[in-house]
């Protein structure tokens, strides 16, 4: 899988809950890996356009004014653009008042043709499955071969159908739902990016905003840890989407399944409480990890969605960014004999409690940030996972740090630990 780093990136924000909600902040922040960066921010057929100048291995939170959120079933051209001279990386951040979620948003260059869609199933009656397909500077037709009914210009489109439609250079179209659209299949003629969620989901606790920018099936995998929110108090939900016909084994503890996938068939597994999941295909797939929310002492805390790399795409140093207002961890994921290399801001880790994955080489841990807003780096001679979480009352956020450096780790072979 490609690095999140690139010179050009289209994105939109989708609908997050109910569009007279009010405290709307849509946010991008952009990071720089060299000195004098400048990165142009704009929105398609629109007066709104910034200039970004980066520092090297800096951040800058930029706002997009709260009037370019996707409302409803629409085509749009609330496409936001970022074009820069030299290498960035961008995390979007779509936040309203308890409702917000985030994601890393892929350049371009790594965008592809052909996506499953994945979509929580639960939320109040008037909250809704969705997703969008984003054109970049190419118009593009799409076909969405849906698994859930949707109408669009006054058309309804029942499960099973097709629906096409022409996408001009950066343009969007969204798409709302009652019904799962899990498995749902979008083809392109051009590279698109996709992103897919719920308007306001829920499972143990209040309903939140969540969504993550998908990958194409070109850049899929076969190998992937889940480790769990340590804090979770309740069973977690990981979403494994199959392209093709596909054999998954999983393990979560020392208790080893398999199950057969078809093509476009989303599996369900559960993150039983503190337990990682370990999981290896006969072919690619792509696995989303769904935290349900929880209730404890402290306080509630609520859904959030967090696009789960592979292993062969784990890196060697991330930047990893805690936003205001939350409380913001990292969870990690490293080979167990290397866990005493990593380092945080160039100092040695210390006071991390790490647990073995049985069945893996691989340990896990989490470090906790400050509350509010940080730029961090963590670094380790071998590859590892990072992803970033945040908790506050009646909110959660959750996606992947930003990979700094891919690892490629030629003739390393991974033992799946099945026979």
């Amino acid at each position: 899988m490609a690095g999140p780093q690139g010179t050009e990136f289209v994105t939109v924000f989708m609908q997050n809950y109910n569009p007279s909600y009010n405290n709307t902040y849509l946010q991008l922040f952009i990071t720089g890996y060299q000195t004098d960066t400048t990165a142009t921010v704009w929105v398609n057929k629109s007066n709104f356009k910034k200039n970004v100048i980066l520092k090297q291995s800096s951040v800058s939170p930029t706002t997009i004014p709260p009037n370019f959120e996707l409302l409803g079933v629409s085509k749009s051209y609330n496409v936001v653009v970022v074009q820069s001279d030299k290498e960035i990386s961008i995390t979007s951040m779509n936040f309203k008042a308890l409702s917000a979620d985030t994601s890393v948003i892929y350049p371009v260059s790594s965008l592809g043709t052909e996506y499953y869609i994945v979509t929580p199933l639960n939320g109040p009656s008037d909250s809704f499955k969705e997703f969008a397909v984003v054109s970049a500077g190419e118009p593009t037709n799409v076909d969405i071969y849906l698994k859930g009914e949707v109408t669009f210009q006054e058309e309804t489109y029942l499960a099973g159908s097709k629906l096409t439609v022409l996408l001009e250079a950066y343009n969007a179209i969204q798409l709302l739902s009652k019904d799962d659209l899990s498995g749902s299949r979008v083809v392109s003629q051009k590279p698109v990016a996709v992103l897919s969620g719920h308007t306001c989901s829920w499972k143990n606790t209040q309903c939140n905003h969540v969504y993550e920018q998908l990958l194409p099936v070109s850049s899929w995998d076969t190998t992937f840890i889940v480790p769990p929110i340590v804090y979770q108090t309740k069973t977690d939900i990981v979403f494994v989407a199959a392209s093709q016909k596909t054999t998954i084994n999983y393990q979560s503890g020392s208790t080893k399944e398999s199950k057969a996938l078809s093509a476009g068939q989303v599996a369900v597994l559960d993150v039983e409480v503190k337990t990682p999941l370990f999981i290896s295909a006969s072919a690619g797939i792509q696995v989303i990890y769904y935290c349900t929310g929880w209730q404890d002492k402290l306080g509630t805390y609520d859904t959030t969605l967090i696009n789960i790399p592979s292993i062969n795409s784990y890196c060697s140093s991330y930047y990893l960014i805690g936003f205001q207002d939350f409380d913001n961890y990292g969870m990690l994921v490293a080979r167990s004999e290397d866990v005493s290399k990593l380092t945080f801001n160039k100092k040695e880790m210390s006071g991390l409690s790490w647990s073995s994955i049985i069945g893996t080489e691989y340990s896990w841990s989490t470090q906790p940030l400050t509350k509010g807003f940080s730029f961090q780096m963590l670094e380790n001679p071998s590859s590892f996972l990072l992803l970033s979480y945040g908790t506050t009352q009646e909110n959660n956020y959750g996606s992947q740090a930003i990979c700094k450096s891919l690892f490629l780790n030629y003739g390393y072979s991974f033992s799946t630990g099945y026979i």
